[in-house]
């Protein structure tokens, strides 16, 4: 009796993995069949996107400013000013520009016939820094 048991207990295992299996084949064919991809022409075409239309937005707003102005006051500590990623003092040059003033949040540039307000950024990285 016992080697009947064992008998059909091994039959129904093996007819069991037989689906198991046969659901494994299929699917290793689905998987193996060609697949259909796109022309380079059709890459070409294909907009990305993981780049956001407002970042581009911005980068052109900024290098349209940056045209515009020549100059960009980064920062001014006490009585010298951050202009164009380089220190300068009051009466220093900048091109054809001296340095006639600063003030708490701006800087003014004078030449013969023409006077610039350079005004620090609201909102950007400048540091305000305070001491006593």
């Amino acid at each position: 009796m016992k080697k009947y048991v064992f008998l059909m207990l091994i039959s129904y295992t093996l007819s069991a993995d037989e689906e198991i299996m046969k659901k494994y084949m299929d699917i290793t064919k689905n998987i193996s069949q060609s697949r259909q991809t796109l022309s380079p022409s059709e890459l070409k075409d294909i907009k990305d996107p993981f780049v956001s239309q407002r970042n581009i937005d911005q980068e052109q707003i900024d290098t349209n400013e940056t045209a515009q102005d020549p100059y960009v006051l980064y920062a001014i500590v006490q009585n010298k000013v951050k202009i164009n990623q380089s220190w300068y003092g009051i009466k220093d040059t900048i091109d054809i520009y001296t340095i006639s003033s600063i003030q708490k949040d701006s800087v003014i540039l004078q030449n013969q016939t023409q006077t610039i307000k350079l005004n620090l950024k609201k909102g950007s990285s400048n540091v305000l820094i305070n001491y006593k």
